[in-house]
């Protein structure tokens, strides 16, 4: 794995992180919910015509699922600069620029660039297969630890 297919991979991840649904607030009743009346349709769910949703397949959610546990194997300040970039939109040099104000746009590329191959080299020099399965192995712990007896 090199920086520029990390970067790839990132590109992916920022896509399926924008396409997922929120997390859904807890409902319980409002006080208008007591009162029978005329209720008006709300526009906001009204059907605009637009096509469907895109809804990412399973390698693309492989993909999220194994940059976000990568991230957790990168430096603090790599993984800011890598999440300002990718999350939730691709940022483009001179926009990261605001971020890090005495900073050039060539100078936060080229952090940008130090940063993927840091974590690219993490990533080999454990190997991604064993990366894979430590990660499998991370999701069956915290399911098993999750199960409420």
């Amino acid at each position: 794995m090199n920086a520029e297919n990390l970067d790839k991979l990132l590109q992916i991840s920022s896509w399926v992180d924008r396409k997922l649904p929120g997390l859904k607030k807890p409902v319980a009743p409002m006080n208008f919910d007591l009162f029978k009346g005329n209720i008006l349709p709300d526009l906001k769910y009204r059907d605009t015509g637009q096509g469907l949703r895109p809804i990412p397949n399973s390698r693309q959610l492989s993909i999220y699922d194994f940059v976000t546990h990568l991230m957790l194997l990168a430096s603090r300040e790599d993984r800011e600069l890598i999440y300002l970039r990718n999350i939730p939109i691709n940022r483009s040099y001179r926009a990261l620029r605001r971020f890090y104000l005495p900073i050039s746009h060539e100078g936060i590329r080229l952090r940008y660039i130090q940063a993927l191959r840091r974590l690219s080299s993490i990533a080999n020099n454990i190997g991604v297969k064993n990366l894979l399965k430590w990660f499998s192995y991370i999701h069956i712990v915290i399911n098993i630890n999750s199960v409420a007896f």
